[in-house]
Order: structure tokens, then sequence, then C-alpha cells
């Protein structure tokens, strides 16, 4: 990523993080990137988590769809609606998670219209979590369907989900049976693990 020239962004980060964000080494990338998120008011840092996404390596990318879900711009919209036609599965997964949280109404009709065309189960997961965080709660059963995915690392990310985002009393009480349901016959030792976790935290609003 090319260093930027916008005083109002690289006034507010450590000369060395910009360094970091440049360098040629991964893990450094990284690290800065995970550094800039631990940072107060990272919403004036949505040009550099963008400009992130364009990283030629697939982990930068998808910690900085990630990290633009919580920077509260929505101008980060653009990049993320362009990551979500990445290569990589997990990006464009986590590209989709994040729009759930800035997005609006016509972000949701743009995710139902990009349903039929995905086949990763990661990224359709990830497109009904932001269906559902939108407001289209006709989603909801499509995503705790995921829990009885053949692939237990689907069955642990949507458990993962089903802890983090809020629903109501009804709702919760939905994913508590389907999720007691699928650990009488779960036998994945990480699955049960993300089931027993997701039961404990579930906090309706």
């Amino acid at each position: 990523m090319k260093k930027k020239n916008d005083n109002k962004v690289t006034r507010h980060i450590p000369a060395e993080l910009l360094d970091d964000l440049s360098s040629r080494f991964v893990e450094r990338r990284l690290e800065a990137l995970k550094q800039l998120q631990r940072r107060t008011g990272s919403q004036y840092l949505e040009p550099v988590f963008s400009g992130l996404l364009k990283d030629k390596n697939e982990l930068v990318r998808i910690e900085a769809a990630s990290a633009l879900g919580n920077v509260s711009s929505k101008s980060a919209l653009r990049s993320l609606w362009v990551a979500t036609k990445d290569k990589v599965a997990l990006v464009r997964g986590y590209a989709f998670e994040a729009i759930g949280k800035l997005g609006n109404d016509q972000d949701a009709l743009m995710i139902m219209k990009s349903l039929s065309r995905e086949r990763s189960a990661f990224v359709l997961l990830n497109q009904y979590e932001a269906l559902f965080v939108l407001g289209k709660k006709q989603f909801f059963g499509d995503l705790l369907a995921y829990l009885a995915s053949p692939n237990y690392r689907i069955r642990c990310a949507c458990a993962n989900t089903i802890a983090q985002i809020k629903m109501n009393k009804t709702e919760a009480r939905t994913a508590k049976q389907m999720l007691r349901r699928r650990l009488k016959s779960e036998a994945s030792r990480a699955a049960r693990s993300s089931m027993r976790t997701a039961l404990r935290e579930l906090n309706p609003s």
C-alpha cells in the first residue's frame, strides 16, 4: 500500500506504523493494521483500511475488511462492495459482514441479488448475517441452518456469528433450541466449544 498523503489521515498515525503499512513483510503490515484498529477514533482511518483491501496478501485484505466494519463510516461501503468480488472467499465474507454493519436497505437489496451467484458456504453465511443485521429477519432461518453444515469450520463460524449478533427474545430462544439440538450430535470438539460459547453469550435485546 502506498503511503497516504492526506494530512487528515497521516497526522493521526505514528510514522513507524505508516512505514510498517508499506513494508514488504506481510507480518509487519498485519501487525500495523491490528494496532491501528486498537486506536480510539478509528473512523478517520477508513481511507487506510480501504486502501489495504487492495493488498496483494489475502490475510491483510481479510483484516482490512473486518476493520472497516468497525469504523462507522458509510464512505467505506464503496470499497467493501468492490471487496465482495475478491477471488478469496474469506475476504468476500468479511466484506459482506462489514456491509451489514454499515449498510442500509439498498445494500440489503444488493446482497439479496448476489445470493444466487455465491457458492462459498462461508460467504453465504456472512451474507445471511448481514441481511439479518440490516433488518431482513426472514433470513434468520437460513443463517441458523449453517449449524448443520457438513463442514465443521462453517458450524463453528455460524455459532460464533450467533453469539455476536443482536436478536430479540423470540429469536434468541429459537437460536438456543437449535444450538442445543445440534450439540447432542456434534462430533467436532471445536464446534461443540463454539456452540457452548454461543449459548452462554446469547443476550436478547
